[in-house]
């Protein structure tokens, strides 16, 4: 997929604010897990009953999608984040996101939740006796459907590489996360810079997934 706006390689600085709701019960990893139980998304504990998703998490996610997509597309992209497979790329993923020894050209920052997550206690059963198995108790963390975080994206990038970037969010929207997460991303129309005069397509995405009060999710 190419853009129809010709920049000779121009660069825009941009500003993302996105926001992010859980469409499907989030499991997420603070800790003691149960080996059975995998964590869709680490969370880390702040004061004030906050919680933080690393940018770094997002950022995969977002990586991730990006490569679904184009190899839907049929372009050419290793169809890995495995660091061993990136040393040499220099494909669009690596252009935005970064590889081994290069830096991607945006910034992540972690998402913020204004609600601490909430715990499930399970307990194991025996296949055998069919009875509680012993010690077999676990507390599993999880966000509700409908848990709003924020999360902010910065960098410069170039018209085709910023249709990239919206695009992945876009497809974000249409997959699971971890095992069986699933979040709507948004775009706070508001908050965000983006050179949307510039190009047909972020005008577009803009005006599909941008919003602009939460109240309107």
């Amino acid at each position: 997929m190419k853009s129809n706006v010709n920049d000779n390689g121009k660069t825009h600085r941009f500003r993302l604010e996105l926001i992010l709701v859980t469409e499907k019960k989030l499991n997420v990893g603070a800790g003691a897990l149960s080996p059975k139980i995998k964590a869709d998304v680490p969370l880390i504990h702040l004061p004030g009953e906050k919680c933080l998703i690393p940018g770094s998490t997002i950022k995969g996610i977002l990586r991730t999608s990006l490569i679904r997509l184009l190899n839907t597309l049929g372009e050419k992209t290793p169809p890995t984040v495995h660091p061993s497979s990136l040393s040499d790329s220099n494909d669009m993923v690596c252009m935005i996101f970064g590889r081994p020894g290069k830096p991607g050209k945006i910034f992540v920052y972690g998402a913020i939740l204004e609600r601490d997550s909430c715990p499930i206690t399970h307990v194991k059963i025996d296949d055998d006796t069919r009875t509680a198995a012993e010690g077999a108790l676990y507390t599993v963390e999880y966000l509700p459907i409908g848990t709003e975080f924020t999360c902010r994206i910065e960098g410069e990038l170039t018209i085709d590489e910023l249709e990239y970037l919206l695009l992945s969010i876009l497809e974000a929207r249409y997959e699971r996360i971890g095992k069986s997460g699933l979040v709507s991303f948004w775009i706070d129309k508001k908050r965000s810079e983006l050179p949307v005069e510039e190009s047909e397509l972020i005008k577009e995405i803009v005006e599909v997934i941008g919003i602009e009060r939460r109240e309107s999710l």
